[in-house]
């Protein structure tokens, strides 16, 4: 029986995902198992993780080989857990297939959208910020500046600065709050900005002003996937909207959940046609474009930004998006999203065979 297995970095991550996953695998006679990359053996490659038993819906401890398709599920919240997580997961992809080979760091992601002549209309100026000269120089052209961690997730540490005519501000969103630090002099400003970037490298950007009418940041998640037949297709949209004088609208950080067709249903007729045509422009080239970048992907949460000019933005694009949105917004239930993946294993597995019959018999031939 062929094997799926799902890396995380956490064992308790998405439950209820990974069991719908084990639940379906039995009918397409998969077997799922989900392991963490350094319970890898390096010298007998078994590994020691859990295998989802359909019969009793549990997962059971168990020693198992790389299985014959894999699913990385891994957030890394910081540099230490990138260092020594993400090499293994690396080499893994010399020894098995993957649905996807994910994206790497922001910055390169932009400038790979700013390198395709339409998409660069849609993409916004970004810089890396490695020192703090460098961005209070930025801050005092600009006047305000987004300030977003390279590998970040997840709406964390991003920074709002602004330069007032008395002083500097910063401004971020923690645990469901907005706070706010002031500088009196530029000194102060450069002095704290060194210290977080010894933790955290961070790209610069113009400050977007997405908001609605309430003050509440915006946007737009856009789920897309390979289906059955390894083609890309939508499989659904949501907006979500944050707090009032919050930065971002994301669900870690208390945004809520509106159906997209009844927030579009807002705008009159010729500003919905136009949102539409430009995000269905956007969803049909962004994802060809990513894999002929960065190599083959599954799926990808796409976030489109509407400013209050009505130009339209890629705010983001990530390789291992949450369902949430979608899923909330109605467009999709929990066991069709489980059987994505799975379907998509099965055509890699598919294309697999097909390819080693082709070199036997040119083999043969030989």
């Amino acid at each position: 029986m062929p094997s799926f297995g799902i890396i995380t970095l956490n064992q308790n991550q998405e439950e209820r995902y990974f069991k719908n996953i084990g639940e379906y695998a039995a009918k397409l006679d998969l077997k799922v198992h989900q392991f963490v990359p350094n319970a890898i053996d390096p010298y007998t490659e078994q590994i020691t993780g859990k295998t989802f038993d359909p019969g009793s819906g549990t997962w059971k401890a168990e020693t198992f080989t790389i299985p014959d398709v894999l699913y990385d599920r891994c957030f890394y919240t910081s540099s230490q857990a990138y260092k020594t997580n993400a090499p293994i997961v690396e080499w893994l992809k010399n020894r098995t297939l993957f649905l996807g080979f994910g994206l790497p760091n922001k910055s390169k992601v932009y400038q790979a959208l700013q390198s395709e002549p339409y998409l660069n209309s849609y993409t916004i100026d970004t810089l890396r910020a490695r020192k703090a000269d460098f961005i209070i120089e930025e801050l005092e052209k600009q006047r305000t500046l987004l300030l977003k961690p390279e590998n970040g997730s997840q709406g964390k540490g991003i920074l709002v600065l602004r330069k007032q005519p008395e002083n500097f501000t910063v401004k971020t969103d923690r645990r469901g709050k907005t706070v706010q630090k002031t500088f009196l002099r530029k000194s102060q400003l450069k002095k704290w900005l060194d210290t977080q970037l010894v933790q955290t490298p961070f790209l610069i950007q113009p400050f977007l002003s997405v908001q609605n009418e309430n003050q509440q940041p915006f946007d737009i998640r856009i789920v897309v996937q390979k289906n059955a037949d390894g083609k890309w297709i939508e499989r659904g949209r949501g907006v979500r909207i944050g707090k009032a004088g919050a930065i971002v609208s994301n669900l870690h950080s208390t945004g809520k959940i509106a159906d997209f067709s009844q927030w579009l249903k807002t705008f009159s007729n010729t500003k919905r046609s136009f949102l539409e045509h430009e995000i269905a422009s956007i969803i049909e080239r962004v994802p060809p474009l990513l894999e002929s970048s960065f190599g083959p992907l599954f799926e990808l949460g796409l976030d489109i930004g509407i400013d209050q000019e009505d130009a339209v933005w890629v705010l983001e694009a990530n390789s291992k998006p949450g369902h949430q949105t979608i899923l909330q917004s109605g467009e999709l239930n929990e066991k069709e999203i489980a059987q994505a993946p799975l379907q998509y294993a099965r055509y890699l597995l598919k294309q697999k065979e097909l390819k080693d019959n082709e070199s036997v018999v040119e083999t043969a031939k030989n």
